[in-house]
């Protein structure tokens, strides 16, 4: 039976995952996320994703990988920033700083292996993401209740961190969280494969 893996330690997306009903085994790749000189966004993302799955690909024989990673990127007085995790609170005000008043794109990004075949499926979902103006009063605050330091942009969109916006533009509400799911369904599929070969069969009843 093919096994489903995803190449990350995140909670997010194991919790996205699992409310999905999907059944996966996960492990967590040792890799570089530096960015390349001049690498833009979405190339950061779909590489990281890429090299996420292929670290970790040779040890399963029959399985299919899925390596995923968000990169956001906004632009001000016409330099680009790509926000990656922040880490440290000084480092996330820093972002929602350069975030408040703009228009944020986020590059969500899904690479799939298939270990038995080497087919391979790339998925690159865009949200943009209008953010409200923002005092420093408010992200203080904001930074205080859901300290957000592991997250790409510095806010939790499934917790206190929709408050922070004026408008979210994309095909896939699940991107934003960091697994696009329409994308791992059509992904699936381009392998061969269904998304739901991976959930629990309901349990048959007999009837009198």
């Amino acid at each position: 039976m093919t096994q489903l893996i995803l190449a990350s330690g995140s909670r997010y997306r194991h919790q996205r995952l699992i409310d999905a009903n999907i059944q996966f085994s996960f492990k967590s790749p040792n890799i570089d996320e530096t960015p390349i000189p001049n690498e833009n966004g979405k190339s950061l993302a779909i590489r990281l994703a890429t090299s996420k799955a292929n670290a970790i690909a040779n040890e399963y024989h029959n399985a299919v990988i899925m390596g995923s990673d968000q990169v956001a990127e906004v632009t001000t007085n016409e330099k680009i920033h790509i926000l990656g995790k922040p880490k440290t609170k000084e480092k996330a005000v820093i972002q929602l700083n350069l975030c408040s008043g703009n228009s944020v794109s986020f590059y969500t990004a899904l690479y799939l292996l298939c270990t038995q075949t080497n087919k391979e499926y790339v998925h690159l979902d865009t949200t943009v993401v209008d953010f409200r103006e923002l005092t420093k009063e408010q992200i203080a605050q904001y930074l205080d209740i859901d300290q957000p330091f592991d997250c790409a942009g510095s806010f939790k969109m499934e917790k206190a961190g929709i408050t922070l916006f004026n408008a979210i533009h994309n095909t896939d509400p699940n991107a934003l969280i960091g697994m696009p799911m329409i994308g791992l369904t059509q992904g699936l599929e381009s392998l061969n494969h269904s998304i739901f070969n991976f959930m629990p069969k309901p349990s048959s009843t007999n009837s009198d």
